[in-house]
């Protein structure tokens, strides 16, 4: 899908993705091979190396020092800034100078034992800040899917073939976009002065 985005020469600095892609490991080479930064989602079982040693995700969050954490919000939600503690663990990346990778961790602010563990990489440079909107871009997605699958059909197709999948699919998307147009222009308010 990388591929073949950037051969079709879509403009993207970046990838997010759940972690079903956050644990294949061709997915994110790909995304690094072609220079773009990523953020995925990845359990806490997921390993990294961290200086001489192999460890799970899930076992940073115990040397995750109090004054690491910064609560930041990812993006607005249907009630408004989503907003959580975040920190940030650097990893080992073959070339450190041009291309670092990270564990990005997720703590809910109410309950600070709903974790959620992201993989990154993307240039040295690179911000908490940053990484954490790319995090919170992915939910944007997840709600278009939701509306594909609720408003759109994308969930309603029985078919083996590839292009009876391809069609039903294609037109799903397509109904999809209409409506996040018709939506985007319904909810700007009215400037003033204009004529109905």
């Amino acid at each position: 899908m990388i591929d073949r985005a950037v051969a079709a020469g879509v403009p993207a600095k970046w990838v997010t993705a759940d972690a079903v892609y956050g644990s294949d490991y061709h997915f994110r080479t790909t995304a690094e091979g072609h220079g773009l930064g990523y953020v995925v989602g990845v359990r806490s079982d997921f390993a990294v190396w961290a200086g001489l040693r192999q460890v799970r995700v899930g076992t940073l969050l115990a040397g995750v020092p109090t004054d690491a954490w910064h609560r930041l919000s990812c993006g607005d939600g249907a009630k408004g800034p989503r907003v959580y503690d975040w920190a940030l663990s650097r990893t080992n990346s073959p070339e450190p100078d041009e291309y670092a990778r990270w564990v990005l961790i997720r703590r809910s602010v109410s309950d600070p034992s709903e974790v959620a563990y992201f993989a990154c990489g993307g240039p040295p440079a690179t911000t908490l800040n940053e990484l954490v909107r790319v995090a919170g871009a992915r939910w944007a997605v997840e709600d278009l899917f939701e509306l594909a699958k609720g408003d759109c059909g994308l969930d309603e197709y029985e078919v083996r073939s590839r292009a009876g999948w391809h069609r039903p699919v294609t037109l799903s998307l397509l109904a999809l976009a209409v409506m996040a147009v018709i939506r985007s222009r319904a909810a700007r308010p009215a400037k003033k002065g204009a004529r109905s």
